[in-house]
Parts: structure tokens; C-alpha cells; sequence
């Protein structure tokens, strides 16, 4: 297995969906410059998760998908990133549809940085981890010297969820090239369809994007924090994200608490009619509440 697929492996589970996006960089006129490649954007799904909850992995599948995505990153001259946290796949890539937005994540298995100005290589990744623990901070699961940044990643006992937005799986982003004239490059721009499949609402202007829902900005902030060159805020904002699944937690069980409540006293309702139909001989079987008094 290679330190690719190991390192994939790690942060991944079988099941889960990798993006890769390869991006072209370049200074031109002492500015930087990009180029994504959207044809050779993939996603690529780890191994197998089966219904019965077992995961079945397939470190070779895995192997060759990252030949295959080296092999054009030389032929176009790319950099290739991949979106740390699981995303959904697309039900026919070619149509344009795509899950590579932030607000489009539904689990988080870890927490990560992307550290700059650091020395090249080990020297770098022992700076890195002499601030994690100047911060106070646990030592990393993995560390990964990129050549541009030292990357440290801390893979979290148990997933978040983010389920605290409105729908359970979120809406593909569809994408459409305008032509701009001859030698211009093509406009590109992402949509969404509102609930009138008509009406695209483009995701360029700032009030068409869906907003992150409270655990998802409580984990950014997170990720801000860890971010910053002397890893500074991360204990706030780890208090922070902790309060919001707290509260969303508190929520969730007040709301299902009433919901019980309102079935049992429907139940109690249901039976006492019952038995006073059993009692004028309108219901010939008779009611066993002492049965249900589990249930009420």
C-alpha cells in the first residue's frame, strides 16, 4: 500500500466519497493565476459500505485511482487538492452536477490546518508540532509536509454530523459555461434550482448561497482558529462548536420528549374510548391496558 492510499485510508472510511480537483497555478504579470481542470475533477468512493454496517476496503481500486489522477496531473500540469471531509457523489458527473462546496459537507471525521512559512520537510513538520504543543493542542493523528505547507490533521473519536440543516442530503450545484467572446475564456457559474425547477439561482451572488448551519460555522470556526500561523482561538473555538452541539443536542431531545408525550396522551385517549366501546358492547375485543402501560 502506498502512503497515499494509507494516508487516504486514514482519513476515510469505506463508503465514503474523496474529491479530487486538480488546479493549474502561475504567475503571469506578478499575479497569480489558476486553471481548474473540471474535466479531471473525480470523485472517488473508498472501498464499500454494506447494510449491514460492515465496510469492505479496496486499497487497490484506491491505488489506481491515484495513478490515474497523476497521470493527467503531469499531462495538464496541474496541482491535485482533495476536499478532506467525505462528499456525495454525483449521479452522472458528466451532467455537470457536483458536491464540492462547503456548505454541501454532512460529515466530518477530522479536524485539520494548513500551516505556512514553515521549514521544507521534517524540519518543518517538528515546527509544526512544537506549536500544537505550545498551544496546548493534541498531537496530530498525521502530518503531511506538502512542499508548500506543513498539514496537520486530528482524526476525531467520532464523526460530526452535520445534521442540523433542513434537508438530510443536500442539493447538487449544477454548472453552465457562457461564451464571452472570441478570446475570452468562458464564464463559468454554478446553480442551484429553487423549489421551482425553472428558476436557477446562481451561486455568484451572495444571497442565492445556502448559509452553513450552526454546527457547520461552529467547525469552521474551528478550522479558523486552527489556522492561524500560532494556532490561536482554537480552545474558544472548540468551546464554541461543543456549546452549539450541546444546545442543537438539548433540541433535538426537548423535541422528541414532546413528541412522546403527545403519542402517549393520543394512546391514553384511544384507549379510553376503546374500553368504554368494550363496556356498551360496540368492540368485541377486549383492551389489555395493563399490556401497554409500558407505552403510557
Amino acid at each position: 500500500m502506498s502512503e497515499s492510499t494509507e494516508f487516504l485510508s486514514a482519513l476515510f472510511l469505506p463508503g465514503d466519497t474523496i474529491l479530487f480537483r486538480p488546479v493549474e497555478t502561475w504567475t503571469e504579470a506578478d499575479k497569480q493565476q489558476s486553471r481548474a481542470d473540471y474535466d479531471g475533477i473525480v470523485y472517488h468512493t473508498v472501498g464499500l459500505g454494506l447494510p449491514n454496517g460492515r465496510r469492505v476496503t479496496f486499497p487497490a481500486r484506491t491505488e489506481s485511482a491515484i495513478s490515474r489522477i497523476i497521470e493527467r496531473s503531469a499531462a495538464q500540469r496541474t496541482n491535485t487538492y482533495f476536499g478532506v471531509c467525505p462528499r456525495y457523489a454525483p449521479a452522472d458527473e458528466r451532467a455537470g452536477t457536483s458536491y464540492d462546496l462547503a456548505w454541501q459537507i454532512r460529515t466530518i471525521r477530522c479536524l485539520w490546518a494548513d500551516i505556512d512559512r514553515l521549514a521544507d520537510g521534517h524540519e518543518g513538520i517538528d515546527q509544526a508540532l512544537t506549536r500544537c504543543s505550545g498551544a496546548d493542542l493534541p498531537v496530530p493523528s498525521v502530518v503531511v509536509a506538502s512542499g508548500h505547507g506543513i498539514h496537520p490533521y486530528w482524526l476525531l473519536d467520532y464523526p460530526v454530523v452535520l445534521d442540523d440543516y433542513p434537508d438530510r442530503f443536500p442539493v447538487p450545484a449544477h454548472t453552465e459555461f457562457t461564451d464571452q467572446g472570441e478570446g475570452n475564456k468562458k464564464r463559468r457559474r454554478q446553480y442551484i434550482y429553487s423549489g421551482n425547477p425553472e428558476e436557477r439561482l446562481y451561486l455568484d451572488l451572495p444571497h442565492h448561497r445556502p448559509p452553513l448551519s450552526p454546527k457547520a460555522q461552529a467547525i469552521q470556526d474551528t478550522l479558523a482558529g486552527i489556522a492561524q500561523e500560532r494556532l490561536a482561538g482554537l480552545k474558544t473555538a472548540m468551546l464554541a462548536a461543543e456549546h452549539v452541539a450541546e444546545e442543537h443536542h438539548a433540541k433535538r431531545t426537548e423535541a422528541y420528549a414532546a413528541g412522546v408525550r403527545e403519542a402517549q396522551e393520543l394512546l391514553r385517549d384511544v384507549l379510553d374510548q376503546l374500553e368504554k366501546d368494550c363496556a356498551a358492547g360496540r368492540w368485541p375485543i377486549p383492551v389489555y391496558r395493563d399490556l401497554l402501560a409500558p407505552l403510557i
